[in-house]
């Protein structure tokens, strides 16, 4: 299981910090970016999805939802302040970048 908890991410050359958030589930939500803290929040992973989901639902849903706030915080820094707060493009991109990267990797495009 992965566990971004306390670590350190690269955004384009600013490091945003990455750490559970137990407030999130009350507030029914399972992640946030804060741009000006240059902090990613995440709920813990055992309390992603529902008591019924199993360990590795639970961390898919993780992973999907770091990188959802990844791409808010990448939009931020690359000056895209616009695109920053657009949940539908970011839902889409969260959606699509594994797919291409998956497809540019099979094709030996990305090393």
């Amino acid at each position: 299981m992965i566990d971004f908890d306390s670590q350190k991410v690269n955004v384009l050359g600013t490091t945003y910090l990455i750490c559970q958030d137990d407030t999130l589930k009350e507030r029914e939500r399972d992640g946030e970016c804060d741009t000006y803290k240059k902090e990613i929040h995440l709920r813990a992973v055992d309390d992603m999805l529902d008591a019924t989901d199993d360990a590795e639902a639970k961390e898919m849903r993780y992973k999907e939802v770091f990188l959802h706030e990844y791409i808010h915080a990448l939009f931020w820094e690359s000056g895209a302040d616009d695109y920053c707060d657009d949940e539908r493009l970011v839902i889409l991109l969260e959606r699509q970048l594994p797919k291409l990267y998956k497809t540019l990797k099979e094709m030996e495009v990305l090393e």
